[in-house]
């Protein structure tokens, strides 16, 4: 049998072999540095936990690889076939013992028929050819087959009489179990799965057994729950929102997506032709429960499926069992956790009971000669689907087109497709590419800009400044791909229209880069004034007339006590007679600072006089570096008393108060400036 599957899979997976390093296979094994400095010793072994501790066991499982054969990805691509084969053995092993069950009450030939045919069917399923061939997917092959392994030891664990024996398989399925959990996220739900297999297939699912299922998964459920909590520091929603600042989706959205991601997986596996596979999945997102309406369906077919299984669990006891695993495995991914909408791998898990539940049906509803007939026609269909996917995966080039085709509005994978016609010089392919992933990099800036500009207004300072980088990142990339699109429109002979594309790429990055300007302030209430500093030296590259970088580029100055350039800095932005409240401000700090008094009140009175006629929000980040700095706030009370220009007093504030507030602390100077900006900043909060 397992000679039969060795022969099978290596002839499927035969074109995927000599492929290279395709897409994160190259920093995350070919590239990575803690897989060239791994050694076999405990303390190597223990600095590579560390380093990965999301999933520890399938890194050190690639560390051995590249030990013993180093970054050949041949011999990466052919362990992770081999562990393949080993998966659908076991496979066979738990099924064909799980079918003879009492819950089953299957006769052995026909248990070992079902059980043949679902372990070939999950062997050559298209679907599962990014779990094995893409290299880094190691971390869903490898705690499958643990799990398989973990789950057959319980099984006879649980069967077994004797003692000495019974402690032996229940120690090894403890270990194995131990390695399952510690190696990917959706592993946690397999507790649970052996507490319901158990009930199922043992336990003969009695009220007695059920109540006490329920109870253990409750309890848990409730360790499960506390774990997540910990892990996230307890502080959910500062986890979520740190760790889905790289993604393209709010926690919500992908909630909401993921009913539809599910059936789509789900008809991928029951129909998984090579034209519908894709490694980078394009799936419209879901607002809301009826933003598209069919979001709701979709979680209605899915609430159908599990009470069906629930109504059915003692009728139909296999089928049921198979829909409440395909369904609980996909639970944890399919959740709020920071992962991609959609990947196949997804389904490495899940395929493992939902071959089962194709194998019974066809054994139940048909003659055994028939289903046996179906069956092998099916695996000889998949088998060749599976040869001709692979070939996509032996191929750098043709993976990144066979992306860039199905999932032509998504960035990355049109991104690198552009790239690899531009530098192999296909220009007439390259032209039409990079002007579809300039379009896409304007719509994904204007994304993190409008992302930015949310979190900056909730006052959620530190993520406004990882949208405004990303933004800022995705603007540099924008500009070098339009470097490349000139150059190929150039090598084309198409000399006017790069001109003209030249002249629309400069003014697309000039109102780019206009858009993160807030991120200059921001990085100097965060203290990062250099940071500060080379962002608007890039805005000004663009506009060397930008006012309002200019009179950053002085905050910046002044936030690093060099106050020669930042009086140079707001001087230049008076020129130019914009941003004249924060231009004198600042000047006048600097005046105070260098000890002018008559100076520094002179432009301080002007500065609130410009502060009532400008938006008073434009002089809040000169206010706040004052304050963060700590500076004596009574200075700024004797400057203003001496100034001819004051402040209008607020309502309800006597003049003489307004002034005398600024010699008392931080919160009344805090309520002296209300009145002018309604959304101050305070040290990083609102």
């Amino acid at each position: 049998m397992l000679l039969f599957f060795a022969a099978v899979a290596l002839l499927c997976y035969s074109s995927a072999l000599p492929g290279p390093f395709v897409q994160a296979d190259l920093p995350m094994v070919a590239s990575n540095p803690n897989l060239k400095a791994f050694t076999p010793s405990l303390h190597s072994v223990i600095q590579l936990v560390k380093a990965n501790s999301t999933h520890p066991f399938s890194e050190l499982s690639l560390a051995l690889s590249y030990y013993v054969h180093g970054p050949n990805p041949f011999w990466f691509r052919f362990t992770n076939v081999v562990i393949h084969i080993f998966a659908a053995f076991f496979l066979f092993l738990l099924l064909k013992t799980t079918l003879q069950l009492p819950g089953a009450g299957l006769d052995a030939h026909k248990a070992a028929l079902i059980a043949f045919f679902a372990a070939l069917i999950f062997l050559v399923q298209p679907v599962q050819t990014q779990a094995v061939s893409y290299i880094v997917k190691r971390k869903c092959i490898l705690p499958a087959l643990t799990a398989l392994l973990c789950m057959l030891f319980y099984v006879k664990a649980r069967l077994a009489s004797s003692g000495g024996k019974r402690i032996a398989l229940w120690a090894a399925a403890g270990v194995l179990f131990v390695f399952t959990i510690g190696s990917r996220e959706n592993m946690a739900a397999l507790p649970f799965l052996i507490v319901l297999y158990d009930c199922f297939f043992i336990q003969d699912m009695s009220r007695k057994s059920l109540i006490r299922s329920l109870a253990l998964m409750a309890g848990m459920a409730l360790l499960g729950v506390f774990s997540a909590l910990a892990v996230m520091d307890f502080a959910p929603m500062n986890w979520l929102t740190e760790r889905f600042v790289v993604m393209d989706f709010t926690p919500a959205q992908r909630l909401f997506t993921q009913p539809r991601a599910v059936l789509t997986l789900l008809s991928l596996f029951m129909f998984p032709h090579p034209s519908r596979l894709n490694a980078d999945h394009d799936i419209p997102l879901s607002n809301s429960l009826l933003a598209p309406p069919w979001t709701l369906l979709f979680m209605a077919v899915i609430a159908s499926c599990i009470i069906w299984a629930v109504l059915n669990a003692k009728k139909r006891r296999i089928a049921a069992f198979c829909i409440l695993w395909i369904l609980g495995t996909l639970a944890i991914e399919s959740s709020v956790l920071p992962l991609h909408l959609m990947t196949e791998h997804r389904l490495y898990l899940p395929s493992l009971f939902a071959c089962l539940l194709v194998s019974f049906l066809s054994f139940t509803y048909l003659s055994n000669k028939r289903a046996v007939a179906m069956l092998c026609c099916l695996a000889a269909v998949f088998s060749f689907w599976t040869w001709q996917r692979n070939h996509v995966w032996a191929d750098a080039k043709a993976l990144r087109k066979d992306c860039a085709v199905k999932s032509p509005n998504l960035l990355r994978p049109m991104r690198h497709w552009a790239e690899t016609l531009f530098y192999s010089q296909r220009y007439a392919e390259a032209v039409p590419a990079l002007g579809k992933t300039l379009a896409l990099y304007k719509d994904f800036h204007a994304r993190r800009i409008a992302r930015a500009k949310s979190s900056e207004q909730k006052g959620d300072i530190y993520h406004a400044m990882r949208h405004y980088e990303m933004a800022r990142f995705a603007e540099k990339l924008y500009a070098e791909d339009g470097a490349n699109l000139i150059a190929a429109m150039k090598a084309m002979g198409m000399e006017e229209q790069a001109r003209h594309k030249t002249k629309e790429i400069a003014r697309a990055s000039r109102e780019m880069a206009a858009k993160y300007k807030n991120l200059g302030g921001l990085l100097i209430a965060q203290g990062m004034a250099h940071q500060a500093r080379a962002i608007c030296e890039e805005i000004l590259q663009y506009d060397p007339n930008d006012s309002e970088a200019i009179v950053t580029l002085g905050e910046a100055s002044f936030s690093e006590k060099d106050w020669t350039r930042a009086e140079k800095y707001f001087q230049r932005a008076l020129s130019s007679k914009q941003q004249t409240a924060r231009a004198n401000l600042g000047l006048g700090m600097v005046y105070l600072e260098q000890g002018d008094k008559i100076r520094s009140a002179k432009r301080l009175g002007r500065a609130l006089k410009s502060f009532q006629q400008e938006n008073a929000k434009d002089a809040a980040p000169v206010w706040r570096l004052y304050f963060i700095m700590k500076q004596d706030s009574g200075k700024v009370g004797l400057l203003l008393s001496r100034s001819q220009a004051r402040p209008a007093p607020a309502e309800g504030f006597e003049l003489g108060e307004c002034i005398g507030s600024f010699s008392g602390g931080r919160e009344q100077l805090a309520a002296f400036l209300t009145p002018y900006e309604n959304k101050f900043v305070w040290d990083g909060f609102r």
